[in-house]
C-alpha cells in the first residue's frame, strides 16, 4: 500500500488533469456537473479560511509580543 502522502500527490494530479479536460471538453452534461460541484468547493475553500485567518492573524500578535518582550 502506498503512502499518504503519495496518494495526496497523485489525487492533486489527477484532480487537476481532470478539471483541465472538463475546461477544455466544454460538454454541457460536465458544465452541469461543475455547476453542481462547485458550490462544495466554495464551502471548502471558506471553511479553510475560517481556520487559518485567525490562526495567522494570532500568529502574528503573539510574535509581535513576544518580540516587544524581549526589549526590555
Amino acid at each position: 500500500m502506498k503512502k499518504l502522502p503519495v496518494q495526496m500527490v497523485i489525487a492533486v494530479i489527477l484532480g487537476t488533469i481532470a478539471g483541465l479536460i472538463v475546461a477544455a471538453v466544454h460538454n454541457p452534461a460536465a458544465d452541469r456537473a461543475v455547476s453542481i460541484i462547485a458550490p462544495v468547493g466554495t464551502i471548502w475553500v471558506n471553511a479553510i479560511l475560517m481556520t487559518v485567518v485567525p490562526l495567522v492573524v494570532v500568529n502574528v500578535i503573539v510574535a509581535a509580543a513576544g518580540s516587544a518582550d524581549q526589549r526590555h
